[in-house]
């Protein structure tokens, strides 16, 4: 999350929105269409203009725009619909608190094993 100046609150803004993006479409953009997958990639991923996105693909930048805007629609319902990414957040969450909480326990051991559980890591439990 960025330290917000009131000179910086639109870049910051401009910055979180491209995170979320950015996470949605690791974890939905399967889901999009492949020419959705392909526009999102060059647009946000290979930083290429709505102008460049048209030229090279042999269309209009109102259609490149129109696509992308889709896709943003898209992966947002995906996420209100499926909710990995908030589920993820809070997994997330939870196994930051339970290494708070392993710092001052006898049973650190169980703590951070069930942490390691919420990132996605293997358990012996």
């Amino acid at each position: 999350m960025c330290i917000i100046r009131k000179a910086e609150r639109g870049k910051c803004a401009m910055q979180d929105k491209n995170l979320r993006l950015a996470l949605l479409f690791d974890a939905y953009g399967a889901l999009l269409t492949p020419r959705q997958q392909l526009i999102f990639d060059l647009y946000h991923n290979d930083d290429l203009s709505l102008g460049e996105i048209a030229e090279n693909e042999g269309i209009s930048r109102q259609a490149v725009s129109d696509c992308l805007e889709k896709a943003r629609a898209a992966l947002e319902a995906f996420e209100e619909k499926i909710g990995a990414l908030k589920k993820q957040q809070l997994a997330e969450s939870c196994a930051a608190r339970l290494e708070q909480l392993a710092q001052d326990s006898a049973h650190r051991g169980e703590l951070l094993e069930i942490s390691n559980v919420l990132r996605g890591g293997t358990s012996g439990i």
